[in-house]
């Protein structure tokens, strides 16, 4: 059985160049989804899958071109369900 890649916010952070900060924003705001959660003690930690990551480069990338971020998330969503 292949186990799937997942990210933490740091690791996510730091591959698509955004703040912990800004992705949590994005997630309270409903721009993306709540990933997924593991409870560790009485913690819970974020975990973002590869489609999690993918959607946020594409959202980055659309602002990079000077989209605003509702924009940046329609067109990010688009590119990858076409």
């Amino acid at each position: 059985m292949k186990v799937k890649k997942t990210y933490s916010i740091g690791d996510l952070s730091e591959i698509v160049g955004i703040s912990k900060r800004q992705l949590r924003n994005w997630e309270a705001s409903g721009y993306i989804q709540r990933p997924m959660r593991i409870r560790y003690g009485k913690r819970d930690y974020r975990r973002y899958s590869n489609d999690d990551l993918k959607l946020i480069k594409k959202i980055k990338f659309f602002l990079d071109q000077g989209f605003n971020l509702k924009t940046a998330v329609v067109k990010a969503k688009q590119k990858l369900w076409r």
